[in-house]
């Protein structure tokens, strides 16, 4: 039988968590250091850097900041959590403070009358990932804290809190700072970024928009908001990626074995729809490609004998684009009219393969003739 912890060493287990929290979103310090600092010892970064080989991310990315003094930023911050806290029923997460902190303009902030709250657009020049890292230092240091509860079907939420120090800094007996960006050197050579692919893009937008239609129908069906069912960045990176096996998906963010085992074999019913034609289209830019390249380029009859390519000269060869074609079909965004169009590509990539074949069969030269049989020997 398993024993009961006891509250201070439940209280130790949750501060080292919040602790492993801060370590993911402090993309500023040396990693080495925030672990050795986590188990009571040293490191130097210098140490870190040394080997590029083995050199951490947020060295490698090496940020130039400077400590600012955030503690009457941090005591607003705490009184507005009071605020909302004693005067409403409603529960609101950390994500939602922190687009109360940035000072955003949604429809939710203005409706509950938050963007008058003391903390409202305090942080506006930061980002939100600074902004994220702030609250996460503050939970660090037992400002502020998240509890947990369990909703309807199992969904977990986090709700923020008052920590147990609140009454220290608000005292002034402690103080809080904070590592505020001033720029950012890039040590590695930047890969270049992939163009997206207009057509892609489309097909991913309509995949979106399958997924979010799932997640209302569950939605309806277990009487909770769709996004309770799982979150739109989760659906939106579904629709990219287009995992189409239980492997694949739990890779996705939020999505539990449980989760799966409820709802999963529902989207995954969808991702497979798009990523079939996903695959289609890629198909049938390849073959079209191909096409264009043999009709630009006869290598029987249009190449010059007497050219030639010397060491000094600048030869290059520009691949023919055929985003005119796609231009050309007016693709719709519905997606019922998605459908028949994927037909007529269907029906214009055989064609195209059949030209294809035609061109490469040759016909017989005039002046052909056929090779005369052998004569018997007449002796």
């Amino acid at each position: 039988m398993i024993k009961k912890k006891s509250r201070e060493v439940l209280r130790v287990e949750l501060n080292n968590l919040d602790q492993v929290a801060y370590f993911c979103t402090n993309n500023i310090e040396c990693r080495r250091v925030q672990i050795m600092r986590y188990f009571g010892e040293k490191f130097n970064p210098e140490e870190c850097m040394a080997n590029k080989r083995s050199i951490c991310d947020n060295c490698v990315n090496k940020k130039e900041f400077k400590k600012e003094n955030y503690t009457v930023k941090a005591k607003l911050i705490l009184q507005s959590i009071f605020q909302v806290n004693k005067s409403t029923s409603r529960d609101f997460t950390l994500n939602y403070f922190i687009d109360v902190i940035k000072g955003s303009n949604n429809q939710k902030i203005n409706s509950t009358g938050h963007n008058s709250l003391p903390c409202y657009a305090i942080c506006k020049d930061l980002a939100k990932v600074d902004i994220e890292r702030l609250l996460r230092k503050m939970k660090s240091e037992n400002l502020i804290e998240e509890e947990i509860k369990i909703l309807q079907h199992h969904n977990v939420v986090e709700y923020i809190r008052l920590g147990p120090n609140v009454k220290s800094l608000l005292e002034d007996k402690i103080k809080f700072e904070f590592e505020v960006i001033l720029s950012v050197k890039n040590t590695q050579q930047k890969l270049p970024i992939r163009e997206e692919d207009p057509d892609e893009a489309k097909l991913f937008e309509l995949a979106y928009q399958a997924l979010e239609e799932v997640s209302r129908e569950i939605g309806k069906e277990t009487n909770v908001h769709y996004h309770n069912v799982i979150p739109l960045q989760s659906l939106r990176e579904m629709s990219t990626k287009l995992p189409t096996d239980r492997e694949s998906i739990m890779k996705i963010p939020h999505v539990t074995l449980k989760w799966f085992n409820l709802y999963g074999e529902r989207y995954i019913e969808q991702i497979k729809l798009y990523s079939s034609m996903l695959q289609d289209q890629r198909e049938l830019k390849n073959s079209e490609m191909n096409l264009n390249f043999d009709e630009d380029i006869d290598i029987d009859n249009d190449v010059d004998e007497s050219f030639s390519i010397n060491d000094d000269s600048d030869f290059s060869y520009q691949q023919p684009s055929t985003s005119n074609y796609f231009k050309k079909k007016n693709f719709s965004n519905n997606r019922g009219n998605y459908a028949n169009n994927f037909k007529k590509r269907k029906f214009y990539s055989a064609k195209a393969k059949n030209i294809k074949k035609a061109k490469t069969t040759k016909a017989p030269s005039e002046n052909f003739k056929p090779a005369a049989k052998n004569k018997k020997s007449s002796w």
